[in-house]
């Protein structure tokens, strides 16, 4: 019987959700809560698929672009809940929440972002992929 209990316990914790890395950095594959959000990240045939949800089970987030699971990537959600995708394989982006009506609009980034104008702690993970890991430069 005790064998039992502690069987169900390892495949428990094994399957629960677990906080993202400083609360809001994902850099691998598993299920995420953060603030009310549920982040489901899944390696499907080598290829990095995510899905957000909010806290009723409704889908905000589906990505449209997979990408390496070999490539870097980070996946940051920011202080107003801001989802930043990066992969040093097909590039980076944000989905940008819209207050007013609760949904997320992407933005694409083409070319280097201007690292001004986005928050520091999101350019804390940015600075994790070329070019920006070129002689980092505290902002």
């Amino acid at each position: 019987m005790k064998r039992y209990i502690v069987l169900i316990l390892i495949i428990y914790s094994c399957e629960s959700s677990t906080e993202h890395r400083n609360g809001r950095v994902i850099t691998d594959t598993g299920v995420y809560k953060h603030n009310g959000l549920s982040i489901h990240v899944i390696d499907q045939n080598d290829q990095v698929l995510y899905t957000i949800l909010d806290s009723k089970g409704d889908t905000l987030i589906t990505k449209d672009r997979a990408f390496s699971m070999f490539q870097k990537w980070a996946i940051h959600i920011d202080q107003n809940m801001n989802v930043w995708v990066f992969s040093s394989d097909i590039g980076h982006s944000c989905w940008i929440k819209n207050h007013l009506n609760k949904r997320y609009e992407k933005h694409e980034f083409l070319g280097k972002i201007n690292t001004d104008s986005i928050p520091e702690e999101v350019f804390n993970t940015l600075s994790n992929f070329y070019p920006y890991s070129v002689n980092k430069v505290n902002k």
